[in-house]
């Protein structure tokens, strides 16, 4: 039996097809994990990137003097994204994965596993980068983090004495 250059062409589309399917449920796969620990949506190590970032954005000091990984913005962020469609909940989540592999290239090592002033160094070359997008993806997820650190008690109540408009009230 001769084999065609048509039966060859169709072959390698097939082969293409089941490569193409066996990736999207191998992601499928590894998008659908079950929440961490006390998570709606973000698994463990979301939890533990959106802590190193919090802890980097918001440090301890002056009158506010918890640092942002303690005040509990992971739980904040997720229950954020548990209130958005879903398709924008997914693509955080993936942002969040960016940011953490960013020092990858410079660092030899994941944000989370960073040392504080690396992780703040890091975090403020992306807020200063030449391009908008790693700009804009780095202050997009600080204002959302800083959506919940402004509006934590220990904050809300130094932004009142500041303010004196009722804020935190």
């Amino acid at each position: 039996m001769q084999v065609t250059r048509r039966q060859i062409l169709a072959l390698s589309a097939t082969g293409a097809a089941v490569a193409m399917v066996g990736a999207g449920v191998a992601l499928r796969a590894w998008w659908e994990r079950a929440p961490g620990r006390d998570y709606r949506l973000l698994d463990d190590t979301e939890g533990s990137i959106v802590q190193a970032l919090a802890a980097a954005a918001f440090p301890a000091g002056g009158e506010v003097d918890v640092d942002g990984s303690a005040m509990g913005l992971d739980h904040f962020f997720d229950e954020l994204l548990g209130h958005m469609e879903a398709t924008a909940a997914h693509e955080l989540r993936i942002l969040l994965r960016v940011l953490d592999a960013g020092p990858l290239w410079s660092h030899r090592s994941t944000f989370r596993s960073l040392g504080a002033s690396d992780q703040r160094a890091v975090l403020g070359a992306w807020l200063d980068d030449d391009l908008l997008e790693v700009r804009s993806a780095a202050m997009g997820v600080l204002v959302l983090l800083g959506s919940g650190w402004a509006i934590h008690p220990r904050v809300s109540a130094v932004f009142a004495r500041w303010h004196q408009c009722g804020f935190g009230s």
